[in-house]
């Protein structure tokens, strides 16, 4: 089988659709032209184009003319997460913060659940000191 054959088949198989139109051609070279480069999409996307179509307005040194296909997404916005001002960190506030959950009781007959809720609340302390000792920068203000 041939690699058009091979295409086709690729296609069919996982229910692809093919965007570009029939009749312009994609490739030329000398009296030659061809309409060999394929844009394809899944068929859930076919509704979410705009556009899909030769763009002779864009410089190319190629035989091959650029595609243009646009799809109606809307990427979301990445929200940036809210930082701490660690050089402006009150470090009176800090340690007395840390130095409260740092009192460590006896846990020598202490189970594993024990010992693991009296770590995890060194970890809290120790990130709870810095909202209340640490302005947060300015970006996130």
């Amino acid at each position: 089988m041939g690699g058009g054959g091979q295409l086709i088949e690729i296609i069919n198989e996982w229910g692809l659709e093919i965007l570009t139109k029939e009749g312009k051609p994609t490739w030329t070279r000398n009296d030659q032209s061809s309409v060999i480069d394929l844009t394809l999409t899944t068929p859930s996307l076919v509704n979410r184009l705009i556009q899909c179509q030769r763009a002779d307005d864009i410089e190319h040194a190629s035989d091959h003319y650029p595609i243009r296909t646009v799809l109606d997404f809307e990427t979301p916005v990445r929200t940036q997460p809210k930082r701490r001002n660690w050089k402006a960190t009150d470090d009176a506030k800090l340690f007395h913060r840390i130095e409260e959950n740092l009192r460590v009781e006896d846990l020598s007959q202490a189970g594993p659940q024990q010992i693991e809720a009296k770590c995890q609340g060194l970890m809290q302390s120790g990130s709870q000191g810095g909202p209340s000792s640490s302005p947060q920068t300015h970006e996130n203000a």
